[in-house]
């Protein structure tokens, strides 16, 4: 796009997933994500407060499609230390939920319904594997190609995604370079279901991760 139009801001508040038939599904983000474009950017906010941030940047700059993927339920907020470096690189390890040093496993999570779970299952993982574990909130899904994206993945880890989109698309931006992962995300449903089952069904839940993180740890005999 020119940066002399104005930017196209599109904000999907029911996560683009297909659960009636008056909502779009996700297959728009792969699309567009697809593209390889830099004037693309796919926002996946972690809580009210980095939506409210992304919009801002999304309304003050142009020539670019902007697309801001949060939910329309209340959500806990995220703690907020990182957030400069959210908005200034896309993503940025979470201290708070993290172990010092190389991690065995990395969650990573973009939007406001992967956020919570993730935070509510780092404990258990971490008591029934013995392993280190590093979170990294993801802001802009368009960072995960970013050449230095094991500096914030770790050298050697296991890496959980956790997202709101279709896995395919994330598979699309990490292009091979990370060799033992996994990407739980939206999974089509057999008929609307409402969030709660979805998340379920997609398992975006705590019992969910826990069974990827098992499926990932599972050679270390940790």
């Amino acid at each position: 796009l020119s940066n002399e139009l104005p930017s196209i801001n599109l904000l999907l508040t029911s996560y683009g997933w297909h659960n009636v038939y008056t909502h779009g599904d996700s297959s728009l983000v792969s699309a567009l994500l697809g593209l390889a474009d830099p004037a693309v950017r796919v926002f996946t906010p972690a809580d009210t407060h980095r939506a409210a941030l992304v919009l801002d940047v999304a309304l003050r700059f142009a020539g670019q499609v902007n697309i801001i993927v949060a939910g329309k339920h209340p959500t806990p907020e995220q703690p907020l230390e990182t957030v400069d470096c959210e908005l200034r690189e896309g993503l940025a390890v979470w201290e708070c939920l993290s172990d010092p040093g190389e991690p065995d496993l990395t969650i990573v999570c973009a939007g406001d319904l992967a956020a919570v779970p993730v935070a509510d299952a780092v404990t258990a993982i971490r008591r029934s594997h013995r392993c280190r574990i590093r979170v990294v909130g993801v802001l802009d899904l368009t960072a995960l190609t970013r050449k230095d994206l094991h500096r914030y993945l770790g050298v050697d880890a296991r890496v959980l995604v956790t997202t709101v989109v279709h896995p395919a698309a994330i598979w699309g931006l990490l292009r091979g370079r990370v060799r033992r992962a996994e990407v739980v995300g939206w999974r089509e449903p057999p008929h609307p279901l409402p969030q709660e089952r979805l998340v379920r069904y997609a398992a975006i839940d705590v019992a969910g991760l826990e069974a990827a993180a098992a499926r990932l740890l599972a050679d270390r005999g940790c």
